[in-house]
């Protein structure tokens, strides 16, 4: 999906797309690096971490989704936790406009998010966002992508690296293309 706000691509929870397509899209980015092809399409830097086995962390919600990051930041600041009346369930909307709630841990909706719990909901919170809410997506495209990149060499790029392979360099210089 194309998000207008970040203008970033993320995967789709909801799709109904069969693997084999998820896992083509990550095929033909896998041949852009190999044909040396520069890609205009943009995703959050957590899925060139993810692709090179980096867990997601709280900054990393930042690109994706700025307003929940905002939130969770500012759960973690405020003095009395439990004044956000949250349980360790989260409600959201799908594709259709139905409302979804899912519990973030086992017997969530009875937990209630404290001090000394806090820095547990936000990380189930992230990793329910950025793992298992598009876990089925988001291993087809790995898939394909390391059918074709796959291997050692792979495992000497950092995330920073594989992004500029596939969009290039957002910063241009033109006074140094100049000279």
């Amino acid at each position: 999906l194309y998000d207008d706000d970040t203008r970033l691509f993320w995967f789709n929870g909801d799709s109904f797309e069969a693997n084999v397509q998820l896992e083509l899209v990550g095929i033909l980015m896998g041949l852009a690096i190999y044909n040396d092809v520069i890609l205009d399409v943009h995703f959050p830097m957590i899925v060139y971490k993810r692709l090179c086995g980096v867990e997601p962390e709280l900054e990393d919600l930042f690109e994706l989704k700025p307003t929940i990051h905002k939130s969770l930041m500012s759960l973690l600041q405020v003095e009395d936790a439990s004044q956000a009346y949250l349980t360790f369930e989260i409600t959201y909307e799908n594709m259709w406009g139905e409302t979804i709630t899912k519990e973030l841990i086992e017997n969530g909706a009875n937990i209630d998010v404290t001090n000394e719990n806090r820095h547990q909901f936000v990380d189930e919170y992230v990793k329910f966002l950025l793992i298992t809410s598009v876990k089925r997506e988001f291993e087809a495209f790995k898939a394909g992508f390391l059918k074709v990149v796959g291997g050692e060499a792979f495992d000497l790029f950092r995330p920073e690296e594989l992004e500029l392979l596939i969009c290039g360099s957002s910063v241009l210089d033109f006074k140094e293309l100049q000279s």
